[in-house]
Parts: structure tokens; C-alpha cells; sequence
């Protein structure tokens, strides 16, 4: 009877054992499965992070000549404003040799109208 307890004991021990084995080998191969899975969302993750920065690199360059566009409109603006401001100056230095030309002028033809004048007056004065 002992002999036959201790057989089922080992038996028993044995079931233990094999059970215990399988749920340690359930468990590697589930460990195995999740860092599996890990390695493959770490890789998306890489590979999604790579993506992100590339299209960042992108956004960048696109923002760095849209900068460089707007500088240089930003010249050609000053330019055009400097530009037009020494056409202004051009402009109204030729306006003011004309107004002074033309006030010269007009003077001249008020004397030159004064001395026809006084000829004119002298030479009935001296028929009178």
C-alpha cells in the first residue's frame, strides 16, 4: 500500500511537473510573442518617426524658400520704393526748373511788353 501511495505520489509529482512545464513554456512563448510584437512596434515607430522627420525636413525646406521668397520680394519692394522715390525727386526738381524757367519767361515777356510799351507811348508823345 505504501508502495503503491509512493507510485502515485510520483505520479502525481510527475503531472505536477509536466503541467508546471507546460505553463513555463506557454509563458516563453508568450514572452516571445510580446517582445516579438515589441520589436515590430518599435520598427513602425522608428519607421513612423523617420517618416516624420523626412516630412519635417520637407515642411522646413518649403518654409526656409518661402522665407527666402518673401526676402526677396521684400528687396525688390525697398528697391521699387527707392526707386520711385528718386524718380519723385527727378520729378519735382524738373517741375521746379520749368516753374522757374517758365516765371523768367513771363518775366521777360513783361519787360519785353513794359519796353514795347514805353516805345509805343514815346512814339505818339513825340507825333504829339
Amino acid at each position: 500500500a505504501g508502495r503503491e501511495r509512493a507510485e502515485s505520489d510520483l505520479a502525481e509529482a510527475a503531472r505536477a511537473r509536466e503541467e508546471q512545464d507546460r505553463e513555463i513554456n506557454e509563458g516563453k512563448a508568450a514572452r516571445a510573442t510580446l517582445e516579438g510584437d515589441l520589436r515590430e512596434t518599435r520598427r513602425r515607430l522608428e519607421e513612423e518617426a523617420g517618416l516624420r522627420s523626412e516630412e519635417a525636413r520637407y515642411h522646413a525646406g518649403q518654409l526656409s524658400e518661402r522665407d527666402s521668397e518673401i526676402s526677396g520680394l521684400r528687396r525688390e519692394l525697398e528697391s521699387a520704393r527707392t526707386a520711385s522715390e528718386v524718380l519723385k525727386v527727378d520729378v519735382q526738381s524738373r517741375l521746379e526748373r520749368a516753374r522757374e524757367e517758365n516765371e523768367a519767361h513771363d518775366q521777360a515777356m513783361r519787360d519785353e511788353n513794359d519796353r514795347r510799351h514805353r516805345e509805343v507811348v514815346a512814339g505818339y508823345e513825340s507825333k504829339l
